[in-house]
């Protein structure tokens, strides 16, 4: 949720900041996002959401109880709201949540996979601009694209449903899960991109489901081919490269969260269950018996105190800021919420060593160049 608070605030610098060090100063819940389903029209093997889709979806929010979420957090100051799913527009009664968040005053992304967007959402959409259309593509070709999607023809009406928001104008971008499936086609991905006037952003790190399966991560690329990509990508290696090698260590907090998420940012999953982030089951409040106020003031500061157990591995490790470890994921993984996650420390190892790798052989070029 950080990575996507500081996109979302970096296109407007100088009152980004302002709004940024102001919700963080206060701890206003500025950035949200709400799982309005589980439910989706496509059938990708390593979803996070991981649900039978052959059953219906029980005890999801109502629209009238979205209503009431949508009202108590824009009185408590939230301005960036995501909708995500499953596949928001597989809701009937989209267009109806959407308006009324419109209303609310709410800036707008919607994460969706795109193929439910016709010509006729494609006009409403113009007619009332979301902040960000998110579109998640699956390959360059219509084989590999519908080898992840499971779902024939959604190739074609994801590409349609592009080229309909690019003729309206409407704000897009595009991002895709990198797997075993479809790792070789990130170049044609990318020229894809490239040609819509957008850039491919990327992520390989699939995660086990919310419902406790680990079914998806056999899809997963190996540790090493994880890290080749973003060595080979400027962008994403320039970003590990900031990182600067003196000041890795141990984390010197003794609490379990360590994140942003509840500091500024929070979660509402389908059901209407309030925590820090969508990967996050450990600790919910139902928003449903509860209020969002409550939430957000008595029970989310509970769970960021909570303290971590002493001296665990992961929280003595020297290249701790370079992993991605986290409770959710911890949890998704293993079980727990402080447990390594062995595929991670895979990653992190690898990185640093590559990191220090490639600093060091710049130093000795800027070492040649000042003797010249």
């Amino acid at each position: 949720m950080k990575k996507i608070g500081k996109n979302i605030l970096a296109s407007k610098s100088t009152i980004a900041t302002h709004i940024w060090e102001k919700a963080l100063e206060k701890r206003l819940p500025i950035l949200g996002s709400i799982e309005l389903t589980r439910s989706c029209n496509l059938k990708c093997p390593y979803c996070y959401v991981g649900f039978d889709r052959d059953n219906p979806i029980k005890n999801e929010l109502s629209r009238e109880e979205i209503f009431s979420i949508f009202d108590q957090i824009a009185d408590k100051g939230c301005l960036f709201l995501t909708f995500s799913g499953g596949e928001p527009f597989i809701r009937e009664d989209f267009r109806s949540i959407y308006l009324y968040a419109i209303q609310k005053g709410f800036l707008i992304t919607i994460f969706t996979n795109g193929t439910l967007i016709d010509r006729e959402m494609a006009d409403f959409l113009a007619d009332y601009p979301p902040y960000m259309i998110d579109i998640t593509i699956f390959g360059a070709t219509e084989d590999v694209y519908e080898r992840v999607s499971g779902v024939k023809g959604s190739f074609r009406r994801c590409r349609e449903a592009i080229k309909l928001l690019k003729e309206r104008s409407i704000p897009f971008g595009l991002k895709s899960v990198i797997s075993t499936i479809n790792h070789k086609e990130i170049r044609g991905m990318k020229t894809f991109a490239e040609g819509m006037g957008k850039e491919l952003r990327f992520d390989a790190l699939i995660c086990s489901e919310l419902n406790g399966s680990h079914n998806g991560i056999k899809y997963r690329l190996s540790p090493q081919e994880i890290i080749q990509l973003d060595y080979k990508d400027p962008e994403k290696w320039q970003e590990w490269l900031s990182f600067d090698c003196r000041q890795w260590g141990p984390v010197q907090s003794d609490r379990l969260y360590k994140c942003g998420g509840g500091l500024y940012s929070f979660h509402v999953s389908s059901a209407g269950q309030l925590g820090l982030c969508v990967l996050d089951t450990n600790f919910r409040y139902d928003l449903i018996k509860g209020s969002f106020q409550e939430g957000w003031e008595q029970f989310i500061p509970w769970v960021r105190k909570k303290i971590g157990q002493k001296n665990i591995e992961c929280s003595n490790c020297e290249i701790r800021a370079i992993c991605s470890i986290c409770p959710a994921w911890s949890t998704l993984e293993t079980g727990s919420p402080e447990n390594k996650v062995e595929f991670l420390c895979q990653i992190a190892h690898l990185r640093a060593t590559l990191l220090k790798k490639t600093r060091r052989q710049y130093n000795e070029k800027e070492d040649t160049i000042s003797k010249a």
